[in-house]
């Protein structure tokens, strides 16, 4: 047990629950400060015509961060140290948009507004008939009726279609 002077025996509990208190509030300030030099940015992205712009990049340029914005436009990035930060705006089919954020020990709110109306914007589906190059009957090619897979050699049979296909003027 820890030897305490006499006189301050009866003491001896508020001294334990005063240092508590100390090495508590220090704790306490210290989180505080930790806190002071970060902010983050909060933001949207609109198109042309002030609708959301779904699903682009937003990146900032000084750390190479990115986030994709949801289907609301939206999008955030946390934990930045204080500072100015360029945010770039890309995308498929979207000309590069840069804007500056000013990170301030809070969270800052952008409205980024991309020169692309939600028209242009709109997913593309682009169908097609696959062609196949399956060829049914390949004795001509092995002289046998051995299936290709069991015939221990590599063995590729192009079609007369594939070769007109890839316009192939030589077999090399």
């Amino acid at each position: 047990m820890l030897l305490i002077n006499k006189k301050f025996h009866n003491y001896y509990p508020v001294i334990v629950i005063a240092f508590c208190i100390m090495i508590f509030n220090s704790s306490f300030v210290i989180a505080q400060n930790a806190n002071k030099n970060h902010g983050g940015i909060i933001g949207e992205v609109i198109t042309s015509d002030s609708l959301p712009a779904s699903y682009v990049i937003v990146t900032i340029v000084e750390n190479k961060q990115s986030v994709i914005t949801n289907k609301n436009g939206n999008f955030y990035f946390d934990k930045l140290n204080n500072g100015i930060y360029k945010l770039l705006v890309s995308g498929v089919g979207i000309a590069d948009f840069l804007q500056t954020a000013e990170v301030n020990n809070n969270n800052v709110h952008v409205l980024l507004k991309i020169n692309i109306n939600a028209k242009q914007l709109e997913e593309v589906i682009v169908k097609t008939q696959a062609q196949s190059y399956t060829i049914k009957n390949n004795s001509s090619v092995t002289r046998s009726d051995i299936p290709i897979q069991d015939i221990p050699q590599s063995i590729e049979i192009v079609s007369q279609q594939q070769l007109k296909d890839r316009q192939a003027l030589n077999l090399n």
